[in-house]
């Protein structure tokens, strides 16, 4: 390989700065603006810019034609990946937005959830700018570590402090960025990535049936039912809020929870990504009967009484957190609640397919045992023998 640094001006060669501009106006600078010219394996290439898209000056000039060379010594030097073009299209920003393109397109074909795409948005926002003017190629655990420390310190815009589960999934959402470069040729491998250590993790909480019940008697008579519904059926509040009367089959006794509300939008899938049939006890099919009754198939289950129209997810939340006078929330009083009092009557792989988890570690999660079962457990040792009697038989 050949190589010559070249003023881009009058294209002779430079070695440092070109005179040829003061020639013209002796009162100007010389030009310090140059290209790149290569004879490899029987053809011309030429290279205006560097790796970050700049055009090349004397010293970044150098140093591409020495990473030329070492590309060339190794085997791998490919000169259209040299090109402004292809150096254009390994930037972050313009991966990204490739990235980001493809994720809108699984958003209008019902792929992903509107919440998760908002939060990519936001992410790429206020975020990955950190990454701009990156090779993709060149970023490594080193730079997503700076990332982390440095970019990941606050919240965006604020002085307060990003919590560790906000870091996790700004994190997971890159980790997902990568993994899509890889298969689409642009990075060989996936690079390692910083952990995260959640020490702010929130602690679940979980309620009685005693509770719940006492707590529903402070919740206004005509807003108990999408409430109760939940904690017998364990679905989520967004599922619950965006059932249709055709899901429900009374004959059977069972839910199809075939859709849910996802931000503002009501999507056709729900979080496992698999409609499954949720048993329905005698008091879920009670109010079942009572909410299909005189509706259309797809009229909705739930109607909120004030307003005439479904109801939101935050309407029944904030009215759970202002009445319940409970220390749990809507989310805990219902879903984790029902798993919790499920565990104790069934096994592990039951409680598991109740609560529509693919994996028994999310069931694990959902468990919270209360204190007077433990209690009653470990008061069962000191029943289990007699020490005393044992003493004075001896």
């Amino acid at each position: 390989m050949k190589g010559l640094i070249l003023c881009n001006k009058c294209r002779k060669k430079m070695d440092g700065v070109c005179d040829c501009v003061k020639k013209k106006n002796p009162e100007k600078k010389g030009n310090q603006k140059c290209l790149i010219r290569i004879y490899h394996k029987g053809k011309y290439y030429e290279y205006r810019k560097d790796d970050r898209g700049f055009i090349l000056t004397y010293d970044t000039a150098v140093a591409k034609l020495a990473d030329i060379a070492s590309q060339i010594k190794k085997g791998i030097f490919n000169p259209t990946d040299c090109t402004d073009e292809k150096t254009k299209q390994r930037k972050f920003e313009f991966q990204i937005g490739q990235w980001l393109e493809e994720r809108k397109e699984e958003l209008g074909n019902g792929e992903l959830s509107p919440e998760h795409y908002t939060h990519i948005i936001s992410y790429n926002k206020n975020y990955y700018s950190y990454f701009m003017g990156h090779d993709v190629r060149d970023i490594g655990l080193e730079t997503l570590s700076n990332f982390k420390r440095e970019a990941l310190k606050y919240k965006a815009g604020t002085d307060e402090r990003l919590r560790s589960k906000s870091k996790k999934n700004i994190l997971n959402a890159l980790h997902a960025f990568f993994t899509w470069l890889k298969k689409n040729g642009a990075i060989k491998e996936i690079p390692a990535f910083p952990e995260i250590k959640n020490s702010d993790k929130t602690r679940r909480l979980a309620i009685s049936r005693e509770v719940q019940a006492e707590a529903l008697q402070k919740i206004p008579q005509e807003h108990i039912d999408p409430i109760m519904f939940m904690m017998k059926t364990g679905i989520r509040p967004g599922e619950a809020i965006a059932i249709l009367v055709k899901s429900v089959d009374l004959n059977n006794r069972v839910l199809w929870v075939e859709r849910a509300r996802s931000g503002n939008t009501y999507v056709e899938r729900v979080k496992n990504k698999e409609a499954l049939p949720v048993p329905l006890n005698d008091i879920a099919l009670s109010i079942a009967k009572k909410h299909c009754a005189g509706k259309f198939p797809n009229s909705f289950f739930f109607i909120n009484p004030i307003t005439q129209k479904p109801y939101t997810r935050w309407f029944l939340w904030d009215l759970w957190k202002r009445l319940s006078e409970t220390d749990v929330t809507l989310y805990e009083a219902t879903r984790h609640s029902f798993c919790s009092q499920i565990v104790p009557l069934t096994d592990k792989l039951t409680a598991q397919r109740l609560m529509r988890h693919k994996d028994g570690r999310s069931t694990d999660n959902y468990y919270h045992a209360y204190a007077d079962h433990l209690l009653d457990v470990v008061q069962g040792l000191d029943n289990a023998v007699d020490f005393a009697k044992v003493k004075n038989e001896k």
